[in-house]
């Protein structure tokens, strides 16, 4: 089976996969890249959805994998959901998708970036049609840098391409929420604060590291621990209910974490000293 034959079949089962209750339009099954795209400045682009203009050709893509606060409360089961995840009320929601906003225009105004996109059709209530993208801007993915800035939920359709890790998104989700960035923090200081929108390309690493940035058992918070690459809710919970630990082999009184699974979060705990 050819490279673009392969694409095409894993496009159209991903898009069936991840039909949930709404009837959605199944992508063409052609895996497009846009290269030298601009931002099209318009008062319908929020964090996630926004115009594009390519050449003299104007399109309107959603972002795969994330989904940013709304921006209104036009939807205010989505609102409330969102509000939800974050740990903050509506309006505090609301507030965090202006910032998310903000961020996504400081990274795409006045920049070329690439579009990647199977047209799958995303909805929306404009004239023109919306799909489904992925945008890379300045080397990085967009999605990716709002979910390390804690400015979206990991939530959605994941493009059916190469290169593009849910896993990934879901770890800077974690580490965001564990750090208290972006919306993640509005409860506890009533602002959404963020850094630069560049700022990804500084981040060392993604997780912690067997080196540095250890997560003590007996002290971490439980968003700390989540954010523990194959931690995750319950496990977080559990290893806390379990404390004190006298030497880390001793989270292995925690049901559910083995020999093997034990062996792949050891790097990045410790007990403390």
């Amino acid at each position: 089976m050819s490279f673009s034959r392969a694409i095409r079949v894993v496009c159209a089962l991903a898009a069936l996969a991840t039909v949930r209750a709404e009837i959605w339009e199944q992508p063409t099954g052609k895996w497009d890249t846009l290269v030298g795209c601009r931002l099209v400045e318009s008062g319908g682009n929020d964090g996630d959805s926004f115009y594009v203009r390519q050449g003299n050709q104007t399109f309107l893509f959603r972002l795969y994998g994330v989904d940013t606060p709304e921006t209104r409360d036009s939807y205010p089961e989505r609102v409330k959901a969102q509000a939800q995840h974050f740990g903050i009320t509506t309006a505090q929601t609301i507030k965090a998708g202006v910032v998310a906003e903000e961020f996504t225009h400081k990274l795409l105004a006045g920049a070329t970036f690439t579009v990647g996109t199977c047209w799958q059709d995303a909805k929306g209530d404009s004239r023109l049609k919306r799909y489904y993208a992925t945008i890379t801007v300045n080397g990085h993915d967009l999605a990716e840098q709002l979910a390390a800035a804690g400015l979206a939920r990991v939530y959605g359709f994941t493009p059916p391409t190469p290169g593009f890790s849910e896993a990934k998104l879901k770890a800077l989700e974690q580490q965001a929420k564990a750090a208290r960035r972006g919306a993640y923090g509005t409860a506890r200081t009533g602002a959404v604060s963020t850094p630069a929108p560049s700022f990804l390309s500084m981040l060392p690493s993604l997780a912690p590291t067997p080196a540095a940035g250890k997560v003590n058992v007996n002290a971490a918070t439980e968003a700390q621990l989540e954010a523990v690459p194959g931690v995750g809710p319950y496990f977080a919970k559990a290893i806390i209910a379990g404390r004190p630990y006298q030497k880390l082999e001793d989270i292995q009184r925690v049901k559910g974490i083995g020999p093997k699974t034990y062996a792949k979060l050891a790097p990045y705990l410790t007990v403390g000293r």
